[in-house]
């Protein structure tokens, strides 16, 4: 019985202790904050963050936002219209279809002339239990620090 108290006594006083040096530890209180995993750097700003970004609002409908991380010549290019048409036809087809992510399979980086290359898979899924797998490969280029898709191609 003796031993027992021994022990809760020494595990209160561990806790104890081990939650006054994180109160009172002038390292642990000026740290700045951890940046979540998902978080970009302003710095360098991961190229394929933009794929996620143009498919989520393609499948929000809001084409104004899709101008924003196309480039210009993509933005007025009959594939970007064929684009839009193909999307707003799926949608009529099946309202519940919604963008679930960008699965990459193969991926290439040139970060001093700004350019990526990147293949993989959209992925799309509705309320009828279907999952649609879109095999693409998308040209992303640095404009002016700013990471936009410069070209989608599908794959057959």
């Amino acid at each position: 019985m003796r031993s027992i108290k021994y022990f809760l006594g020494g595990v209160i006083l561990g806790i104890g202790l081990t939650s006054w040096w994180f109160l009172f530890n002038e390292k642990w209180i000026n740290s700045p904050p951890a940046q979540t995993a998902l978080t970009v750097s302003n710095e360098r700003q991961e190229p394929f963050a933009v794929i996620y970004t143009f498919y989520r609002a393609l499948a929000a409908g809001k084409e104004e936002e899709l101008a924003a991380v196309v480039t210009t010549d993509f933005n007025v290019s009959e594939k970007y219209n064929f684009l839009l048409k193909e999307w707003r036809q799926r949608r009529q087809q099946d309202p519940t279809l919604q963008f679930v992510f960008f699965l990459i399979k193969e991926q290439e980086i040139d970060w001093k002339k700004g350019i990526a290359h990147v293949k993989g898979y959209v992925e799309l899924v509705s309320s009828r239990k279907e999952v649609i797998s879109i095999p693409q490969t998308i040209t992303i280029l640095n404009e002016k620090g700013i990471w936009k898709i410069h070209d989608i191609q599908k794959e057959e």
